[in-house]
C-alpha cells in the first residue's frame, strides 16, 4: 500500500506522459530509512525517461527529465523563470528559504538556468547542502535535488593565513612528466590529441583551516615494476570473436549505444534471456546484464576498446599461467601486431581457479601514460578472454611524441607557483560507519584561468585548464 501511493505521488510530481512505461520501481521494504526511486522510460526511444525519488514520507528527493512533455516554444524571461523554479521548491519545502541562502545562478546546456541555494556557515557556502532546481526556457522543470541541512560542522580551533596554508601545500610540489589526450570535452583548447606534459602533484590537495594535513589512510604503492613484454610462441588466424567466444550464429546482438567517440554493443542468445524479476536496481541490471558479452569499439575507427563477459563458463580445461599468457599475447597482437613496441607488462600477474589476469601498460622512453593501462582476463577452463579493457590511446599515436620535454621542470613549478593561490572551503568527509561531517579547509584555486589547471605542456609550457562540467 505504501508503495502504491509513493508511485502514485511520483507519477504526479513527474508528470509521466501517457505512453510512458514503468521501468524501475526500488522499493526496500525493510529499510525504513531507504528512498525509494521510480524510472519511467519512453518505449520508444531510450534517450526519454524521468526519475523521480521520494523518502518514505513521500517528501521529494530528487527529479530528473530526459525528456520535455510540453510542446510550447515560447521562452519567458528569467525574472519569470526563477518565480516558477522557486515556487516548485515552496510548494514541496515551504522553509527552504529560510534555512538556505543563494549561491550561484548558472545556465546550463540548452539555456536553461540552474539555482542552487545552500547553507551558510562562517560567510561560505556547505556543498550538498539545500537544493538546486533546473528550468527549461519554456518553464518546466526538469531537475530537482533536495540534500538538506548540514548535521555536523566541525569549527576549527584557529584558522592560518592564506600564504602560509599555500606555502605548506606548495612546499612538496613535485611536477610529474606524462603524456595524456587533451580531449575536447575535458579541457579547454582540447584537440583530442596525445602531448606531453607536466603535472602538478601535490602531496595533499587541502589542508585543514589550522595548518595541519588531513590524515588519509594511504593505500599500498601498486608495484609498477615493468618488464619487456614477450612475444607469443605461435602465430593464431583466431579473429576476435573467436578469442571472446563470440559465435555471432547462435548469438543476437540485443542493444547498441553510442557513448561519446565509442559504441557499445550487448549479445545475448536469445533462449537465454532472463525473466525480469521485479523492477527494483537488481532485477533490472540482472535482465540486462546477466549471460551477455559486451563489446565496445570506437567509432572512427573500429578499434575495440573493450569486452565483459557476464557469461558463467566453465570448462574442462585447466590451463596453467604460462598457457593464459601465451593466449593474452596472442590476443592483444592481434589487435596490436607491434605491441612489443608499444606495451611493457606489470611483473605481478592476478589468479584465481578460474581466471588469470595480464596488466599491461602503454610505454614511451620511461615515461608513464595516465590512461595507457590495459587488461587482459583469460578464462581458464576455456581459454576465452572474458574480460578485455584497451588504452584510451592508441599507440601509434604516441611513436611521434618527443622522448623529452623542451622546458625543464623547474620552469614548468616556476609557472604553476605563479598561477597557484588557495582559498578556504567547506568540505564534507565521511567516517567508517558513513556517518558525514563538514571541516574548513583550504584548497587550490587558479584566480587567473577560467577553470582548474590540470597540465602544462612539455614542449612549450602552454597551461592546460579543466573545463567546469558541473
Amino acid at each position: 500500500m505504501i508503495k502504491e501511493q509513493l508511485k502514485q505521488k511520483a507519477q504526479a510530481i513527474g508528470g509521466i506522459p501517457s505512453g510512458y512505461e514503468l521501468e524501475i520501481e526500488d522499493y526496500r521494504e525493510n529499510e525504513l530509512d531507504s528512498d525509494t526511486i521510480f524510472v519511467w522510460k519512453d518505449p520508444h526511444d531510450e534517450e526519454n525517461g524521468i526519475w523521480v525519488t521520494l523518502d518514505r514520507d513521500s517528501q521529494l528527493i530528487g527529479l530528473t527529465k530526459y525528456t520535455s512533455s510540453k510542446s510550447t516554444i515560447e521562452h519567458l524571461a528569467n525574472e519569470r523563470l526563477q518565480e516558477l523554479a522557486l515556487q516548485f521548491v515552496f510548494d514541496h519545502y515551504p522553509n527552504a528559504f529560510e534555512q538556505f541562502t543563494l549561491e550561484k545562478i548558472k545556465e546550463r546546456q540548452g539555456g536553461r538556468l540552474q539555482f542552487t541555494y545552500s547553507q551558510y556557515e562562517l560567510e561560505l557556502f556547505l556543498p550538498l547542502t539545500g537544493f538546486f532546481v533546473e528550468i527549461t526556457k519554456s518553464g518546466e522543470i526538469v531537475c530537482f535535488r533536495y540534500d538538506g541541512v548540514a548535521e555536523k560542522i566541525i569549527h576549527p580551533d584557529k584558522i592560518i593565513h592564506k600564504d602560509e596554508a599555500r606555502s605548506i601545500l606548495l612546499n612538496e610540489l613535485i611536477m610529474e612528466t606524462t603524456i595524456d589526450v587533451l580531449s575536447k570535452e575535458v579541457y579547454e583548447e582540447g584537440d583530442d590529441l596525445s602531448h606531453l606534459m607536466y603535472e602538478p602533484c601535490l602531496r595533499s590537495h587541502q589542508l585543514l583551516a589550522d595548518g595541519k594535513t588531513p590524515e588519509i589512510e594511504r593505500e599500498e604503492e601498486i608495484s609498477r615494476q615493468l618488464i619487456p613484454l614477450p612475444k607469443p610462441t605461435k602465430t593464431t588466424t583466431k579473429d576476435v570473436d573467436a578469442f571472446i567466444g563470440l559465435d555471432r550464429s547462435i548469438f543476437q546482438q540485443i542493444r547498441e549505444q553510442e557513448m561519446g567517440d565509442t559504441i557499445g554493443t550487448v549479445w545475448r542468445i536469445a533462449k537465454d534471456e532472463p525473466e525480469l524479476s521485479d523492477r527494483s536496481f537488481e532485477g533490472f541490471f540482472k535482465q540486462r546484464n546477466d549471460k551477455t558479452i559486451k563489446i565496445i569499439t570506437y567509432k572512427d575507427s573500429g578499434r575495440l576498446k573493450g569486452v565483459y563477459s557476464f557469461l558463467d563458463r566453465k570448462g574442462s580445461l585447466q590451463l596453467s599461467m604460462n598457457e593464459c599468457e601465451e593466449i593474452a599475447m596472442q590476443f592483444l597482437y592481434k589487435l596490436y601486431p607491434q605491441a612489443d613496441q608499444f606495451f611493457r607488462m606489470k611483473a605481478d600477474t592476478e589468479e584465481d581457479e578460474t581466471n588469470a589476469c595480464f596488466h599491461l601498460e602503454l610505454y614511451h622512453c620511461g615515461i608513464h601514460l595516465r590512461f595507457g593501462f590495459t587488461c587482459i582476463t583469460v578464462n581458464r577452463t576455456t581459454g576465452h578472454i572474458d574480460n578485455y579493457l584497451g588504452p584510451d590511446i592508441h599507440p601509434e599515436l604516441i611513436a611521434g611524441l618527443p622522448s623529452e620535454p623542451a622546458i625543464s621542470k623547474e620552469q614548468a613549478k616556476e609557472l604553476f607557483t605563479s598561477l597557484f593561490d588557495v582559498e578556504l572551503q567547506w568540505r564534507k568527509e565521511y567516517t567508517d560507519d558513513s556517518e558525514g561531517y563538514y571541516q574548513l579547509v583550504y584548497i587550490p584555486m587558479y584566480p587567473n584561468l577560467e577553470g582548474d589547471l590540470a597540465f602544462i605542456e612539455a614542449e612549450d609550457a602552454r597551461v592546460i585548464v579543466k573545463k567546469d562540467l558541473f
